[in-house]
């Protein structure tokens, strides 16, 4: 059914009943009424009662004018109004908390629930998905603004599921806005809420997801690993920079792409989160350009985000030394030419590792697997630093030598460590693996899970 078509059957039955004066409708009273590309406007009665006044698309301005069909319509989304069931997709015996207040500003296209008559709450639910429409997000904030059915601000807050259900089971009729948000990401659209019967757009034709564009991201080659992979599959569009020909010929660092980015801030701040695939230019660099140091500091604090892995560990240690203790000596070598920092994990070994994190336990269903250890040696980590988090930890074997008649020496690190150095600043994701060494699902969840912690 087209959207217009939908929405005015909507309008239909949520109409007045006609009243004993004899005239069409109250004077003053508003009725919802559908704009052009299906967003909702307001139409109000005639001050005699004989008529609606022409549907009202844009803010609410003071003018009742007739709209020229002009307006800039809201966030793109469909009005929903099909309700199969209203059963949660997850555990809802909390419920959304609801928070209001007389400040509470709302956005000017918000219909109040005045135009469902009898006013009535009704349940939500939907999905929060990457925009393969195929992966489902664990832990996103899910909020709704309405209008009570006494006029009250309302703003309701969920959480959504490790199966990317959200669900809030009173919500003022009218049409709302809702507001995702996971990490960077972050979408808003336009919901139509039936008195008792609700809404539901977890329907493969209805559910909102995330946008391949909405987040400006790039991803810098390396050695090893293929973090682009894990964002394709996920189907977010990204900038690669290439410069495996450059590196392996000996092109002045100052001359490649991804260099000139990294020293230049105001390129940097194009984007809004950065994929470091393991590589062994990060030191060098560092070392050449020390104004990377800085940009990449105020990148996070300003909002950006950081994935880094293995070998481009100096990233995270010339811009936060302090957000991971990495084993051994973890200050950044004197020279460019030392190796690439304290490399004591040994390669091409599997390590059981355990989930510690227990959000993510929730989102893979399991808290044990195996992590692929592969060309070595690899960054070892000793814990997290002041105010990071460990999400994975485990068992692995170093590259110290212990003698010809002893075991070689394994300790217990983190595998997985992210940190936030402030409340309003971006997050640091760090993993001391490769990801496409990992191939099973348990693993590729768990990487999908830190993608949106970025």
């Amino acid at each position: 059914m087209p959207k217009s078509l939908c929405l005015m059957i909507l309008v239909a039955a949520c109409s007045s009943p006609s009243n004993d004066t004899g005239n069409a409708c109250t004077p003053g009273k508003q009725e919802a009424c559908a704009c052009p590309g299906g967003a909702a406007g307001v139409q109000v009665c005639k001050t005699d009662g004989s008529g609606l006044e022409a549907c009202q698309c844009g803010p609410d301005d003071g003018d009742t004018s007739q709209s020229d069909g002009d307006a800039t319509p809201g966030p793109s989304s469909d009005v929903h109004a099909e309700v199969p069931d209203v059963e949660s997709p997850g555990d809802t015996a909390a419920g959304p908390e609801v928070l209001f207040t007389e400040d509470t500003k709302l956005p000017a296209d918000i219909v109040p629930s005045e135009s469902c008559q009898p006013c009535a709450n009704g349940p939500v639910k939907g999905l929060v998905c990457a925009p393969s429409e195929q992966h489902f997000i664990t832990g996103a904030s899910v909020t709704i603004d309405a209008i009570g059915c006494d006029g009250e601000p309302v703003h309701l807050v969920t959480k959504s599921k490790p199966d990317g259900g959200y669900y809030f089971p009173e919500v003022p009729c009218g049409t709302h806005h809702v507001n995702v948000k996971s990490g960077s990401f972050e979408i808003s659209y336009v919901i139509q809420v039936e008195p008792v019967t609700g809404t539901d757009i977890t329907g493969a034709a209805k559910k909102q997801c995330f946008k391949a564009q909405g987040v400006p991201i790039a991803v810098f080659w390396g050695q090893w690993d293929e973090q682009g992979g894990i964002l394709e599959s996920l189907g977010f569009d990204y900038e690669f920079f290439y410069f495996k020909d450059d590196f392996f010929n000996d092109v002045p660092p100052d001359e490649i792409e991804a260099v000139q980015v990294l020293r230049d801030p105001i390129k940097l701040a194009a984007y809004k989160i950065l994929f470091f695939n393991c590589a062994s230019a990060p030191l060098e660099w560092v070392h050449g350009f020390p104004e990377i140091k800085q940009n990449l500091a105020d990148f996070v604090y300003n909002g950006g985000s950081i994935y880094a892995s293995d070998l481009s560990w100096a990233y995270i240690e010339a811009a936060f030394p302090n957000a991971i203790d990495f084993y051994g000596a973890d200050d950044l070598p004197s020279s460019p030419g030392a190796t690439a920092g304290p490399q004591h994990a040994d390669g091409h070994q599997t390590v059981p590792a355990t989930i510690v994190d227990p959000d993510l336990i929730d989102y893979v269903g399991a808290s044990v697997f195996s992590a692929e250890y592969g060309p070595g040696p690899l960054i070892l980590v000793d814990s997290p630093g002041t105010g990071a988090v460990e999400h994975v930890r485990g068992l692995v074997q170093t590259d110290e030598d212990t003698g010809i008649l002893q075991p070689p020496k394994k300790v217990v690190g983190p595998l997985v460590v992210t940190f936030k150095p402030s409340a309003n600043s971006g997050t640091l994701v760090y993993t001391t693996f490769h990801n496409d060494e990992q191939a099973d699902e348990l693993m590729t969840k768990i990487l999908d899970y830190l993608v949106f912690k970025l």
